[in-house]
């Protein structure tokens, strides 16, 4: 209240407002020992009923801030009415205006020390009517608390609906009585992120007073809903969590098998999303053998499979993945489910891609892509686009890959979708600028002949200067800074693990060793926090593998010096510089090993292989040292089918054969047998 007089346009100045407040015969209330109450007391005396009523039903339901639809649950009154009751309390100073949120709404809030002094008084101490203090009973009190619970659960759903493309049918079937929905005049918010982000901790809320109050299906529906919603926006990772393990406790208190199953299905994903792959796995698998003991449609049989096909291929588990990922897709594809069948097509382009086959997972995403299109699902088709974009750059496409990525962070952006906006940062950081260069040269060299204009050389050397700042390592290091950020800001751990990983590995393929090597180690360490056994390998292995490359280049550098001599496979670790980069890769691919050992995934063991045999013959170790990882990754590729593994094998043998031919024909020629 002070604040209010001192930022009016006329009045006491702050210092004679000081002076009339330290004295007692001016402040009486401020200086008694109950001054708050005895002054509340009194401006709360003079609100009409309603209003009276919004604050103590306010105070009650923890609902420190209010809104229109909120205060209509609360009162049984239709929105306009109760916001006509919110701007009478807010002219008493009783409720303080918060502003017009990003969602098109205004919110007021209710002082802590208004709210304790509510939740201790009883209607006696305000000298109300009895039927207004009636009003303040448990009954009426209850009735309110299911009104509110149910006008989040209806406005969750709509949110679901909009922003959901899963089929789960929020639209279909209400819990929520078609009568309340009519009477409180609530209508769907227009801006539905913005309005997830305002009220995210009020949907929590209730749904942990559905639970207290008995109302489980309105709560178990609320939770599910919420939960959806996270699923897509890729926010609030922590909220997610515990939307996903109040839905399965609400539908394991009601009895309802068929609910439980599905709680068990979307705590799974919530679970691989944040690498726990065990749990995962075990969820779905549950979920599975839930509805198959219900009888239930085949479409649900096919989720849990997709399911447990995803977890199962971030864990590794490869072969096994594949089967259920292709089981479940042609069941979605039997009853036209092309939304999940699109879905399942672009989790079996990323086991294409985990073992190498790029060609198909790229055919697969672009088939995503366009189903995703179809459906008017923009976000599932800007994501299928960033993997697209993730493959072509392994197909050695980066300048494609780059283009992609930034349409696709430029829409995010516009869409305030920050999680993809992350994704987008740390794919293009991860691009190597050499090759963005010399692709970006080779067009503007192609389109340049086919250009009659004597400037077009001038123009694609300038757009080149101007390129050539957007992917340089300052920049691309810039970018995954940013996304980490932004990551931290979401609760997505696992993704700021993987985002350190790849910053580590730029600053390592830049020169910025030390820089790189530390990044490096927070990322193993931040995945060794994690459930998730099988990035704690990858995460070895390509600290590894970055580290031999650095050496590669660095002693490339050297040799191309003397006399036209070809880059030996074999460097020495005569020299430190040398000998303390090749000694910790050989380190980082051995404990990658190990813990691929405890995965089930059998391309990583085979790549883990193939890099020790490379750095042994790196190091210039003895042959035995070099063959023996090499010999073993050509026999389990062939034991477990991976054809292009064991051809890469034995391709890496020939090489290493005809380089010992050549190192000896080098050393007749330049230091012969006399």
């Amino acid at each position: 209240m002070c604040g209010k007089r001192l930022a009016s346009p006329s009045g006491a100045d702050a210092r004679e407002l000081l002076e009339t407040l330290q004295r007692a015969d001016a402040t009486p209330l401020v200086h008694s020992p109950q001054g708050f109450r005895s002054s509340f007391t009194a401006a709360f005396q003079q609100c009409g009923p309603r209003g009276r009523l919004l604050l103590r039903r306010m105070a009650v339901t923890g609902m420190d801030r209010i809104a229109d639809f909120s205060a209509a649950a609360l009162l049984d009154l239709p929105c306009r009415e109760a916001l006509e009751t919110i701007r009478d309390l807010r002219a008493r100073l009783l409720l303080e205006p918060l502003g017009l949120g990003d969602d098109g709404r205004y919110r007021y809030q209710l002082h802590q020390l208004a709210a304790d002094t509510l939740r201790a008084r009883q209607p006696a101490d305000f000298d109300l009517s009895e039927a207004e203090a009636d009003a303040w009973g448990p009954e009426p009190t209850r009735a309110a608390r299911e009104r509110l619970i149910g006008a989040y659960t209806w406005l969750a759903e709509q949110v679901a609906k909009a922003l959901s493309h899963t089929g789960d049918g929020f639209d279909r079937t209400s819990a929520v009585p078609s009568e309340l929905v009519a009477k409180l005049r609530l209508t769907e918010p227009d801006m539905p992120q913005a309005w997830l982000e305002r009220e995210r901790e009020f949907l929590l809320g209730c749904v942990w007073l559905a639970g207290m109050g008995g109302h489980l299906e309105l709560g178990r529906r609320l939770a599910r809903a919420f939960a959806a919603v996270c699923l897509v926006v890729r926010t609030h990772w922590e909220e997610w969590g515990e939307a996903v393990r109040a839905q399965r406790e609400l539908a394991e208190a009601q009895g309802d098998r068929h609910a439980v199953a599905m709680a068990l299905l979307d705590e799974s994903e919530y679970a691989g999303s944040c690498g726990d792959y065990d749990r995962g796995v075990g969820l779905a698998e549950a979920a599975q053998a839930e509805f198959d003991q219900q009888g239930a449609h085949p479409r649900w049989l096919a989720r849990a499979r997709r399911a447990l096909g995803v977890n199962l291929q971030r864990k590794g588990d490869l072969d096994d993945a594949r089967r259920e990922l292709a089981a479940a897709e042609g069941v979605f594809a039997e009853h036209g489910q092309d939304w999940w069948r699109a879905r399942t097509r672009c989790n079996l382009a990323e086991v294409d891609t985990h073992v190498g086959d790029y060609a198909e997972a790229q055919r697969l995403l672009e088939q995503a892509r366009d189903a995703f299109g179809d459906e008017g699902d923009t976000d599932q088709r800007e994501y299928s686009r960033v993997l697209l974009a993730e493959v072509l750059a392994r197909r050695g496409r980066d300048l494609d890959a780059w283009i992609l990525l930034r349409e696709v962070r430029e829409r995010a952006e516009q869409g305030d979708r920050q999680w993809y906006v992350a994704r987008c940062l740390r794919a293009m950081g991860a691009l190597h600028s050499g090759s963005l260069e010399e692709q970006y040269r080779a067009l503007a060299a192609a389109r340049a002949q086919s250009d009659d204009s004597q400037a077009s050389g001038v123009a694609a050397w300038r757009r080149v200067r101007a390129l050539r700042r957007s992917w340089s390592y300052r920049s691309r290091a810039a970018m995954l800074e940013e996304a980490i950020g932004l990551l931290e800001r979401m609760g997505d751990m696992w993704g700021v693990h993987w985002t350190r990983l790849t910053l580590g590995r730029i600053q390592i393929r830049d020169g910025h060793y030390s820089a790189g090597a530390r990044t490096l180690d927070r990322a193993t360490e931040g995945f060794a926090q994690l459930p998730d056994k099988l990035w704690r390998a990858r995460a070895h292995r390509i600290i590894a593998e970055e580290l031999l490359a650095a050496t590669t280049r660095s002693e490339a550098g050297r040799q191309s010096l003397v006399a036209g001599l070809p880059v030996r496979l074999g460097l020495g670790v005569s020299t430190p510089k040398v000998r303390r980069p090749i000694e910790a890769a050989r380190e980082h691919a051995t404990k990658a090993f190990t813990a691929y050992a405890q995965t089930p995934d059998h391309a990583g063991q085979v790549h883990t292989q193939l890099l020790l045999a490379r750095i042994a013959r790196a190091a210039s170790a003895a042959r035995d040292e070099i063959y023996a990882p090499l010999n073993h990754a050509e026999s389990l590729a062939q034991r477990h089918g991976e054809d292009r593994l064991a051809r890469e094998a034995a391709a890496l043998r020939r090489a290493f054969t005809e380089g010992e031919k050549q190192e000896h024909a080098e050393v007749q020629e330049f230091w012969p047998i006399s």
